[in-house]
């Protein structure tokens, strides 16, 4: 009898800690190569834990977006346990039933922003010779030429094409190299710390969802928290702010919280609102479009609402040319080859 319950502890041990933990949360650098079967096990060189057999992500560098859902989560809870009992019976069970709702979709936004493939693209598709030549070789010119796609007017175009010499392959218009997750993506907009990851073509819908839905939040919380240490506190024969805060003291906190909260998320949602309305992305107006009245926005529609349901309303990306869960293949877009140089490295520095 014990030694079948040793054998049963020990296939609970296996599928507890081979199985489960390796399909629920997974380091490709913990996986050991006779194991990496697909895609996301053998991607060792980038900054990603891969969640559920590889179906989402997170980035492992500076997990501020890890510190904003526990920040959420524990305003959650704190409202649900001390204010909204009173605020179902003193005020209306709408007023809960309503904060819940906007409490749930801030969530839900955040973690689909923070776990959503951007726009992942492979690496090694486009190499201009044979791979082992890299650090012997230098690339040709015009991989290191930004070509500019033709247009109707002399002005400064608005699309270009650019090789990439780290991922190697030929960047897409919009397409940009991600320096801290070190792959390109498509339609990259920039890379967030406060979600942890990339905001492309992907998230970017899920990024400008969590940012309104964040502030509507905020600035409903804070109303009724004020409410509350201003006018509903008479009802409970308070007449001093400060035995109410004594009394009650997460009401003041809410309140407060929800103040600091909604500023940033604000500044973001009308930061974004102006370039969605314009559909233009953060690199774009950065490195072209301020300060330069000459640059042309060719992906400009020329209707607000337009621009607006392209950014807001339209389905995410989905023509994905990196598929995580995909079996291994036996070539070089997975693998991490050496940058192509535009000058050429002779022998002799290599063998040294």
């Amino acid at each position: 009898m014990a030694e079948e319950d040793s054998r049963r502890y020990r296939y609970i041990h296996y599928v507890v800690d081979h199985c489960l933990a390796n399909w629920v949360v997974t380091d490709p650098n913990r996986v050991s190569p006779e194991k990496r079967h697909r895609n996301y096990q053998a991607a060792t060189e980038t900054p990603y834990v891969y969640l559920c057999g590889g179906r989402s992500f997170l980035v492992k560098k500076n997990p501020y977006g890890l510190a904003i859902g526990l920040t959420l989560i524990t305003a959650g809870i704190l409202y649900w346990v001390f204010e909204a009992p009173w605020a179902w019976h003193h005020q209306s069970p709408a007023v809960v039933i309503i904060f819940s709702y906007l409490w749930v979709l801030t969530l839900c936004f955040l973690v689909k922003a923070s776990t959503s493939d951007p726009g992942l693209q492979p690496k090694n598709i486009h190499l201009p010779f044979d791979s082992t030549k890299l650090l012997l070789e230098s690339g040709p010119d015009e991989y290191f030429d930004t070509i500019s796609l033709p247009y109707y007017s002399n002005r400064t175009v608005g699309a270009s094409v650019k090789y990439c010499a780290t991922c190697h392959i030929w960047r897409t218009p919009r397409m940009s190299h991600c320096l801290v997750c070190n792959v390109c993506v498509q339609n990259h907009d920039h890379h967030c710390v406060y979600i942890n990851n990339c905001v492309g073509a992907g998230n970017y819908r899920f990024f400008l969802w969590f940012l309104l839905t964040t502030v509507i939040t905020c600035f409903y919380l804070g109303t009724f928290m004020f409410l509350r240490c201003s006018r509903y506190r008479r009802m409970e024969g308070y007449e001093s702010f400060a035995d109410f805060v004594k009394h009650s003291p997460v009401s003041l906190l809410l309140g407060l919280l929800s103040c600091v909260g909604v500023i940033y998320p604000l500044l973001l949602l009308l930061f974004h609102t102006y370039l969605t309305a314009n559909n233009i992305t953060t690199r774009e107006y950065l490195n072209n479009a301020r300060g330069n009245p000459d640059y042309v926005n060719v992906f400009d529609t020329h209707s607000i609402l337009k621009n607006l349901a392209i950014n807001w309303l339209a389905s995410p990306y989905k023509n994905k040319v990196y598929h995580p869960r995909d079996t291994i293949r036996e070539d070089l877009s997975t693998m991490i080859l050496p940058p192509l140089s535009s000058f050429k490295i002779s022998r002799f520095a290599t063998n040294n």
